[in-house]
């Protein structure tokens, strides 16, 4: 009944008797079986391997033998294996034990005691479950940490990077968030702000024009392929020149790059805020284009829509001739373009100069691409159609407006807008088997004094048109002269397309009379003199 089991024995071995004993643990263990002296005291005994069997079906019973000496000590141990157990039979010991020879397996040791060690078995166990729990918990938690830190600092940054080079490939001109890098170790976002930094550069450097370049080369094989072939495209083409630029360079001298970069912030920033496309910059003059929707798509979307969003949609022409308002007022006044032309060796040339442009703008097809070799390329736009903006532009110093227009371009305009534009000829040149309608958009001369008047918006720079779009950019800036003064010029100006001299005579000098700083209308009323 005690926690130790005490068991001596005189193993009865003619001549040689030995006197062992075995001393165990046997707190809360069961006795399962028990003989002494050969004879079962409980339990059923040992013979023809019975309790071998059970043990086996047991593996957390312990087998404890008394034997002769020399093998008491090396035999008290767990039968984890069967040739564990099958060495304590005694016919494999042959000592200690009285056995018979013709059936070996009948020998029997001196004293066998075999004990149940279910509850301590039970503590080792749950011991043994608990540390694997504890283990297995440990290993799932590392693994969550070194899963999470790696998909942190690694896989999301490339997979942004990944996706990043997808979206360029199908949309070159998509703009990317400016912290969308700023996850992920200092190295991955080292290397996504350098994909950041080399997206925007691409898009400045190639422009809408190289977008398909880019889009083929981020697309399809391994190669690099600037020549790709040209899509053909509808825009609108816009020319922008810088009155007097040969004088501003030989007096601005080193401030000619301040001057030009101003100029081509105000300019680039009206014409992609209203939708347009700056694409070459050749010194005093900007190549610029918006593109024009599908008349089918605009079309079924009128469908669609209510006669009062109808009323209120933003036509792709009012956007183009917005931008170059805006262009207009804001370097008018502009504090620091006034400062460089005010510089006394550049008033001694041009006396009064300040910050003047001529304008063209046109509509028709175009086929964009890449122009140049594997060396060098420039992406632009060519058609017949591209050089008619220049040529306009160059015309505005015949007829002494700012902007012309023709009449394929203001079919992009709004009927309201249309209202607003002048025609100040019909004209017919020799690659055009049609003759041309010219218009303008008479704009006051702006002053460093009217920043005050009527803007939306002042700060330090200038002029900035963060909320003028929209019809009612219009309505803020309408043209210079009366609406009266209008259409009695355009009666002359149709009166002197249908031939109607006399007429046409009568009203524009009606109109001279109102507005004789007006040089259109001197323009005509000369032809028709000479005529």
């Amino acid at each position: 009944g005690g926690e130790w089991c005490h068991v001596s024995t005189l193993c009865p071995w003619p001549g040689k008797p030995v006197y062992n004993m075995s001393d165990e643990d046997t707190s809360g263990c069961r006795l399962r079986y028990l003989r002494i002296h050969g004879r079962d005291i409980f339990g059923s005994g040992p013979s023809r391997l019975t309790w071998t069997r059970d043990l086996r079906s047991y593996p957390s019973e312990r087998f404890i033998a008394t034997l002769n000496d020399g093998f008491g000590s090396s035999l008290r141990r767990c039968p984890q294996r069967p040739n564990e157990v099958r060495a304590a039979l005694a016919v494999e010991l042959d000592a200690g034990t009285w056995h018979d020879k013709r059936s070996p397996y009948d020998g029997d040791p001196c004293n066998i005691m075999v004990l149940e060690m279910r509850v301590k078995a039970n503590f080792n166990a749950l011991r043994g479950l608990c540390t694997v729990v504890f283990l297995s918990v440990l290993i799932l938690w590392a693994n969550y940490l070194l899963v999470t830190m790696v998909d942190k600092e690694l896989v999301r940054p490339v997979v942004e990077m990944v996706e990043t080079v997808r979206a360029i490939a199908l949309d070159p001109m998509a703009k990317m968030p400016q912290g969308q890098f700023e996850k992920g170790n200092q190295e991955t976002k080292t290397v996504g702000r350098a994909l950041f930094k080399l997206s925007n550069l691409l898009q400045i450097a190639f422009g809408e024009a190289g977008s398909h370049v880019i889009k083929v080369n981020l697309r399809e094989g391994r190669e690099m392929t600037p020549m790709v072939p040209g899509q053909r495209m509808n825009l609108i083409f816009g020319f922008c020149d810088i009155r007097s630029f040969t004088d501003c360079t030989e007096s601005l001298e080193g401030d000619v790059m301040v001057f030009v970069n101003t100029i081509a912030d105000y300019v680039h920033k009206s014409v992609a805020e209203n939708r347009g496309l700056p694409n070459k910059n050749i010194g005093d003059a900007f190549q610029l284009a918006w593109s024009i929707p599908n008349k089918t798509n605009r079309s079924n979307m009128a469908e669609r829509q209510s006669a009062k969003k109808l009323a209120t949609t933003t036509y792709i022409g009012d956007c183009a001739l917005r931008s170059f308002l805006r262009i207009i007022i804001e370097t008018a006044t502009c504090p620091t373009l006034l400062k460089l032309t005010c510089r006394p060796d550049l008033q001694r040339k041009i006396p009064g100069y300040v910050t003047r442009f001529g304008f063209g703008l046109h509509s028709g097809w175009a086929i964009q691409g890449a122009i140049g070799s594997m060396y060098k390329i420039d992406p632009s736009w060519l058609s017949p159609h591209v050089k008619w903006s220049e040529r306009l532009e160059s015309a505005t110093k015949y007829y002494g407006v700012p902007i012309l227009m023709t009449d394929a371009f203001r079919e992009h305009l709004s009927p309201r807008v249309q209202q607003l534009c002048r025609r100040v000829d019909r004209i017919k040149v020799p690659d055009t088997p049609y003759p041309i309608d010219l218009y303008t958009y008479d704009i006051k001369e702006w002053r460093i004094d009217d920043a005050e008047y009527q803007l939306p918006e002042v700060h330090e720079n200038g002029i900035n048109f963060r909320y003028g779009r929209g019809p009612s950019f219009f309505d803020q800036f309408p043209p210079c002269f009366r609406k009266e003064w209008r259409v009695e010029f355009q009666r002359g100006v149709s009166n002197y397309v249908a031939g109607n001299w006399s007429v046409a005579r009568e009203a524009l000098l009606a109109c001279q009379v109102e507005e004789p700083e007006d040089v259109p209308t001197q323009k005509i009323l000369d032809l028709i003199i000479d005529m």
